[in-house]
Formats: structure tokens, C-alpha cells, sequence
């Protein structure tokens, strides 16, 4: 609810800057996918995602692409039939790879923990263990600031 009514009020108050644009609607975006609300949240990601680039703004679409992650993790969690669900948990591995070669040092601390804790999630669902662990030690590294 305060993520959409900042944006509502960046609508109203401030139209000219793009980059509070972009923050209102990665914001927006990533408290809909925690809420479990993909379908809303998806606009707001790809908007954040697509247009955040070249706009001195990088970490907004690292934010978004890790949303993106978590996003695709939810859904794919919710289809019941095993290989559907390994379908849809695939679509995790082009947003991680395009995650990962745009913060290839994981500059960007908070987005770069919450990557690939998203990603742990995605080899846990698989059964790929070791990987899940190794990229959830990973992020917890990258969170503590090592």
C-alpha cells in the first residue's frame, strides 16, 4: 500500500524525474511478488528492468531482475505437475545468467544477496543441492560484505 501511493504521489507531484520513477516501481514491484501478487507485479519489474539501464540507475534493474527471479520461483512453485513446474523454474536460469552478467563482482550488495538467494531457491526446488547451497553461502557472504 505506501509503494503504491508513493508512486501515485510521484504521479501527481514529480513527473520529470525518471529515476524516482524507476525506485516507485522496483519498490512496487518487488512488495507485490512478496505478497505473492505476481500478476500485478510483473509490469512493474520489466518496466523497472527494461528502462532502468543507461539511466545512471543500474542497480534498479539489478533489484528488478532479482524480483524477476523470486517472481518466476512463486509461480513455478504453485504448478503441481513436476515437469511444467521444471519449465517454468528454467525461466529462472536466462534472467540469473543476465543477472549475473550485469554485476559480474556483485557490486550491487543487496540486490546481488537477494539473486542468488532467489536462485538457491530455484536448485533447492530441483534437488540440486550442493548448487543450492553454494549460491545461498554466496549470498550470505555478499549481505555480510565479504
Amino acid at each position: 500500500m505506501l509503494a503504491q501511493q508513493a508512486l501515485d504521489r510521484r504521479d501527481k507531484e514529480d513527473r520529470t524525474s525518471v529515476g524516482q520513477l524507476l525506485w516507485e516501481k522496483v519498490t512496487l514491484g518487488l512488495a507485490l511478488v512478496r505478497m505473492e501478487k505476481g500478476d500485478e507485479a510483473i509490469e512493474h519489474l520489466d518496466f523497472a528492468n527494461s528502462r532502468g539501464m543507461g539511466w545512471c540507475y543500474n542497480i534498479v534493474p539489478m533489484f528488478a531482475m532479482a524480483g524477476l527471479i523470486e517472481y518466476q520461483y512463486h509461480e513455478a512453485m504453485k504448478i503441481s505437475r513436476k515437469l511444467e513446474r521444471q519449465e517454468k523454474l528454467s525461466r529462472t536460469d536466462f534472467i540469473y545468467k543476465q543477472y549475473c552478467k550485469s554485476d559480474p563482482v556483485n557490486q550491487f550488495q543487496i540486490p546481488a544477496a537477494e539473486a542468488h538467494l532467489a536462485m538457491a531457491r530455484v536448485h533447492l526446488a530441483r534437488r540440486e543441492h550442493e548448487d543450492a547451497n553454494n549460491l545461498a553461502l554466496m549470498a550470505f557472504k555478499i549481505a555480510d560484505g565479504q
